[in-house]
This record gives structure tokens, C-alpha cells and sequence, in this order.
């Protein structure tokens, strides 16, 4: 039996090691895209050097037409020919226009035109009114985003469908006959086993606080608030709210922090279903490394998960069956107060060794 656990746990080994190596390449890889996010494509009103602007009218035709997306990057210097994005003052209210710098220098200010206007714009710019140097532009991009605009709770709602896409199910559900009677014979477990009251509410909470400063936030976005000290706390109570969730998502949903069993049956809770005996199965099971582990392979072939519990050792056992994609086995028990001799002095040691005739014996130590 121990040379039997000895290779199992050999053979998870490397798998261990390309789960880590796995998980520093997609924390790596996910720094490289902010990183690369903040150096190019942040907006201005968060501490970011790009501007994007949604052309109206036909002034930049051929260039650019009404509707479409226009990004801009800050530049230290600005020279005649520049196609720029400037904030002036138009009918008692300020509105930004992307013309061209047509003359006048960074000293006595620019006169700006568009490409398709016969004269040059009635004001004088100056550096600090230029948001930005025209970078690139999306043709027609800025219809979508006037779309959203006046219709958020659409919008909302196509992307929480596209976000579920990734969990619709790829594999069709297929139970073996061996499972098929066991089901039959099982009780399905209340879901929320193993999960905390509190911590469900203080997850519940948090997420709420995470999307009411994340709403706060896009307002303050648009109305270029979003650098003030207000727009400084929202996201400094947003990105904390987030943590939080997070935190609590993991201890409500992998039974983090718990004491097994309860940590098992909070991770697979909603697929268990309790039975007395395992059903025979003509395959080695194979053993996984955690619960989590369990309910991806549960999650992914769309299966139940059995659950039996000891009499003798108190030792819970859960078992997935796929139809020929193996079987997959957890197993773990509540642990074991430590055993207290008669004399109050002496304590007996929890690890246990056998003598030379194999029959179990612990070891007396002084409390």
C-alpha cells in the first residue's frame, strides 16, 4: 500500500509543478497586458496619456467620418501639420474638436482647420487646450459606444451572456450503468453544506459595494472626474471591495480556511450525493490532488459526485465515474483529537508506529 501512494505521489508531482509553472506564465502574461494596457491605451482622466473622441460632423473627410473612433496620445511638443484633438469653447460650453494644426507655433499659439473646412477655426490654441496627437482610429467604432451610452441595460445584459459563454457545458452528460444504480440509490446532499452564513453575506456585501463604485466610477470617467480625490477614493474602494470578494469568493466556494470535511463538502457542494456503499468499478481510481481538482473534472463532463462516509474511520470518500474518461477519487477525514492517558502528566503522541509484531502502538510524552 505505501509503495501503491509513494508512485501516486510521483506521479502528481510533475503535474504539480506545470500547474505552478502554468499559473507564473498566466500571472506574468496577465502583468505584461497591463502594463502594455497602461502604456497605450489608459485614458487620460485616470493618469493615462490617450484621449479617444467620437468624430461628429464631416470637417476630417476624407480622413475621418462622422461616427468613427478617433485615439489620440499626449506629446511633450506639438508641430504644424499635427492632426490634434483640442478643448475650446463653443456656444458657452466646452467640446473637443480634432483639427489640424494649420499655423502659429507653441509661443503665440495655433490656429487649427479641418481638412474639408474652406477657412482655418475663429480661435487661438494653446498648448495646454491639445489633448492629444492623433494615433489611430476605429471607422465606425463610435456608433457602438453611442449605442451603449443610451442603452446600458441592454448592453449589460449581452455582456453577462457573453461572459457565461465560457462555462456552457462542452462535454455531453453521460452516466455509466455502475453509476446509474448508485444514483439510484443515493440522497442527494443540501447545497451550501460547509459554507458559512457570514462569510455568504460578507460576499454578498462586497460584490454589491465592488459594482456600486464600479458604476460610480464610469460616471465620474465620463464627466472627467475620475482624477479628483472623490474618483480617487471610488476606485481606491472599488479595487478594495474587489479584494474582498475575491477573499471570500475562495473561502465560500473552495472551502478555504474551513476544517475538513467541511472545506470538501464547501467546495463540492451542490453535486454531492450521499451513498453506503461505492459502486464496484473495474478501474483504478485515480486520486487528485484537492477538492477543487474533484469538481473541475465534475464540472467539465457535467457529472454528479458520490459521496460515502466511513462508519468505522469516519474517513469521507468522493468519487467521480466518467464513461470512459477515468475515474477520479478525494479522500479525507476530520482530524483526530489527541488520546490522554490516565495520568494527567502524560499524553499519548498522535503519530502512531507499529512494533515488530505489526499491531499499532503510540508513543507516552510528558504534557
Amino acid at each position: 500500500m505505501a509503495r501503491h501512494a509513494s508512485r501516486g505521489r510521483r506521479a502528481h508531482a510533475p503535474t504539480s509543478r506545470a500547474r505552478r509553472i502554468q499559473r507564473i506564465l498566466q500571472v506574468v502574461v496577465s502583468l505584461g497586458v497591463v502594463a502594455a494596457w497602461w502604456a497605450f491605451l489608459a485614458p487620460t482622466n485616470i493618469g493615462g496619456n490617450t484621449a479617444y473622441i467620437m468624430v461628429e460632423g464631416r470637417s476630417m473627410e476624407p480622413l475621418l467620418y462622422g461616427g468613427d473612433l478617433a485615439i489620440t496620445r499626449e506629446q511633450a511638443h506639438y508641430d504644424l501639420g499635427d492632426l490634434v484633438v483640442v478643448r475650446v469653447k463653443i456656444g458657452g460650453s466646452t467640446s473637443q474638436v480634432i483639427h489640424r494644426l494649420r499655423s502659429g507655433s507653441e509661443a503665440t499659439g495655433w490656429k487649427t482647420q479641418g481638412d474639408n473646412n474652406p477657412k482655418p477655426d475663429a480661435w487661438t490654441v494653446t498648448n495646454r487646450q491639445i489633448v492629444g496627437k492623433y494615433w489611430t482610429g476605429i471607422p465606425g467604432f463610435g456608433h457602438v459606444l453611442n449605442w451603449t451610452l443610451h442603452n446600458p441595460i441592454l448592453f449589460a445584459g449581452l455582456a453577462a451572456l457573453l461572459a457565461l459563454v465560457p462555462y456552457l457545458p462542452r462535454h455531453r452528460r453521460r452516466l455509466t450503468p455502475a453509476l446509474r444504480a448508485a444514483l439510484d440509490r443515493s440522497t442527494r446532499e443540501r447545497r451550501g453544506q460547509g459554507h458559512s452564513g457570514t462569510e455568504v453575506a460578507v460576499l454578498a456585501l462586497t460584490s454589491c459595494t465592488a459594482v456600486i463604485c464600479l458604476g460610480l466610477a464610469g460616471l465620474m470617467g465620463v464627466g472627467h472626474r475620475l482624477a479628483s480625490v472623490s474618483g480617487i477614493v471610488v476606485m481606491v474602494a472599488f479595487a478594495w471591495s474587489v479584494g474582498l470578494a475575491v477573499y471570500f469568493a475562495y473561502r465560500v466556494f473552495d472551502g478555504r480556511g474551513a476544517i475538513e470535511p467541511a472545506r470538501s463538502t464547501a467546495a463540492l457542494s451542490g453535486r454531492l450525493r450521499l451513498v453506503d456503499q461505492m459502486p464496484a468499478v473495474h478501474e483504478v481510481p485515480t486520486d487528485v490532488q484537492s477538492p477543487v481538482q474533484l469538481r473541475t473534472v465534475a464540472e467539465k463532463y457535467r457529472l454528479p459526485i458520490l459521496h460515502r462516509i466511513d462508519p468505522e474511520t469516519d474517513e469521507h470518500m468522493f468519487l467521480v465515474i466518467t464513461a470512459g474518461r477515468g475515474i477520479y477519487r478525494w479522500r479525507t477525514s476530520a482530524p483526530k483529537p489527541p488520546q490522554h492517558s490516565a495520568d494527567p502528566n502524560l499524553t499519548l503522541d498522535p503519530a502512531v508506529t507499529t512494533n515488530s509484531e505489526g499491531q499499532p502502538q503510540h508513543h507516552l510524552v510528558e504534557a
